[in-house]
Formats: C-alpha cells, sequence, structure tokens
C-alpha cells in the first residue's frame, strides 16, 4: 500500500486482489503473449478505476497525524509509483500499466498500456501536460492533450 498527502486530502492506494488460474486463460493465448503483455484482456480487465472512502480500513485506536481517508482501486498488482498535481493522481504499478486518476471526480480517466515490465516510476509536467512512464531502460512520454492513451515517444 502506498500513500501520500495532497493539501488535506489523503490518499491510499492498494491492489485489487485478483486471483488468477490456467482456466482463466484463452485458447489463443500463447506463452509470448503473455510475456509481453499483449494479450487480449478480458472485459472485467477494461473496468475503471475508483477513488473511494476508506471508512472501512481506519484504524481509530492509534492517535497519527495522518489518517487514510481514500484507497483508489484499479491496478490489479501493487503500485510502486505516485505522482500528484492539483487535480489528478497518476500510479504506476507491477500489472505493467500506469493510470490517470481525477481527483475531484474519484475517477480513473485514462490507463496508459504497453510496458514490457513493472512501471517503476511516474511523473507528470504540468505545463507540456506531458506524463512520463518509467520500466526497466525505457522512458514513455504520453501526451495528456490528446484523449487517446497513446505514447508519443519511447
Amino acid at each position: 500500500m502506498v500513500s501520500f498527502l495532497n493539501s488535506s486530502l489523503i490518499i491510499s492506494i492498494t491492489a485489487l486482489n485478483t486471483k488468477c488460474s490456467v482456466s482463466e486463460r484463452t485458447t489463443d493465448e500463447n506463452v509470448f503473449s503473455r510475456l509481453t503483455g499483449s494479450a487480449v484482456t478480458s472485459p472485467n480487465a477494461l473496468k475503471r478505476g475508483a477513488i473511494v472512502p476508506a471508512t472501512s480500513r481506519m484504524n481509530t485506536t492509534r492517535s497519527s497525524p495522518l489518517m487514510c481517508s481514500h484507497v483508489a482501486e484499479g491496478h490489479t498488482k501493487a503500485v510502486l509509483s505516485v505522482c500528484a498535481s492539483e487535480d489528478w493522481l497518476f500510479t504506476g504499478s507491477k500489472d505493467r500499466t500506469a493510470k490517470a486518476w481525477d481527483i475531484q471526480t474519484g475517477k480513473e480517466f485514462m490507463s496508459f498500456a504497453g510496458h514490457p515490465n513493472n512501471v517503476t516510476v511516474v511523473k507528470y509536467c504540468q505545463s507540456r501536460r506531458l506524463l512520463f512512464t518509467v520500466c526497466q531502460s525505457y522512458i514513455s512520454v504520453w501526451d495528456l492533450r490528446e484523449k487517446s492513451s497513446k505514447c508519443i515517444k519511447l
């Protein structure tokens, strides 16, 4: 779990608990496509994430200056990196995706797929509206001025 503080809003990022089994794979999916992440995603994987209140996760027995108030749910594996701007939150995960969240609405509005391995770093340049993601020895550049989530530079 990763937590951060943005003004007076504290958000905690957790991965969804998912189980995979051999029977869930399609018959046309091969080992190469699973390793490269180019396999066709299931309809459940297209579900957008959301930032939800963390009322059931609050620990009231401890006195702490920081308290988890919300949890962003949407990644299928552990979150490795978090970057925040005034309005948006960006996350990078072991599920080989980066996600963009609207802090005001609490909704995931964009997902950045196609990374060959874990997304270890996400950084956002607000003046240019560019998102940078790091995966192994690759730095991908994503233009957020466009509605599509295509990588513009690798």
